[in-house]
């Protein structure tokens, strides 16, 4: 796609970014989109990484009465972007529930796509949110998919992976081995079309929480209208644990990750 018709469609997306997310598993006390890596909270890096990119729309879509992240937005300052902030209606309904309600307070605008991602999770590339959405606009013209899967090409295992004969006798040891599984993200894009789906299929009556993966993503995928976007293996970081947190902060110290 030609430079000037990407930066048209960019445009026109917004980024719906999931800022709920606690920091009770990592033992802090504060939320996940708050944590410090390098000089930066995660939350004001993802923002810096798309707005670099050129994208001005942006849905922050926080948990239940969450003031401190609300606070930090609306003290951080950036620039020359406009800003939706939206709340879940009670704890633990669920990314789909989240989304639905979102949809139906108007604060996702269902005339624009939505390119939705976690601020928890650090890519490693400066000009991805640009490519992935070339890549899905040339899959929406392709083959008419409604929603395109950010998933990196290999996944690394955590552990070494022992190898061992019929016998039981050791032949080799590989330590944290790329796995050939396509491994989703979480960062997402979602066309307008994909929104009557969310719609119809998405009961914010029903108890507990629903996500994407169970309620809505299998019947498009049934459909062929989901599309994986591969990334590069080891382009993405997970902030999930105290032990991944410290891993990106090596990432950073040795320049594989921007400071801010």
């Amino acid at each position: 796609m030609e430079k000037g018709m990407l930066a048209s469609e960019i445009n026109k997306t917004q980024v719906v970014m999931m800022v709920g997310g606690e920091g009770k598993r990592m033992g802090l006390k504060i939320p996940k989109a708050l944590i410090k890596l390098g000089d930066s909270t995660l939350l004001d890096r993802c923002v810096s990484l798309f707005a670099k990119n050129g994208f001005r729309n942006f849905v922050f879509a926080a948990g239940y009465q969450d003031k401190e992240v609300t606070s930090h937005i609306e003290n951080a300052g950036w620039r020359n972007l406009q800003i939706v902030k939206a709340y879940d209606y009670a704890k633990g309904i669920g990314k789909g529930k989240a989304f639905k309600h979102a949809l139906m307070q108007g604060k996702i605008d269902r005339t624009r796509r939505s390119l939705m991602v976690w601020p928890d999770d650090v890519f490693v590339d400066p000009k991805l949110p640009a490519r992935v959405l070339g890549e899905h606009l040339a899959a929406v013209r392709k083959f008419h998919v409604l929603v395109s899967d950010v998933v990196e090409k290999a996944y690394r295992f955590p552990m070494g992976v022992v190898r061992a004969d019929k016998r039981g006798l050791v032949m080799r040891f590989d330590e944290k081995p790329l796995i050939p599984l396509l491994v989703s993200t979480g960062m997402r894009i979602f066309e307008p079309g994909s929104y009557r789906y969310f719609m119809d299929m998405i009961d914010l009556k029903k108890e507990g929480s629903v996500e994407f993966e169970n309620a809505v993503l299998p019947t498009l995928a049934r459909k062929k209208k989901v599309y994986a976007v591969r990334i590069p293996s080891d382009s993405w970081v997970q902030i999930n644990t105290q032990k991944e947190l410290e891993q990106a902060q090596k990432l950073v110290a040795n320049g594989a990750l921007p400071r801010k």
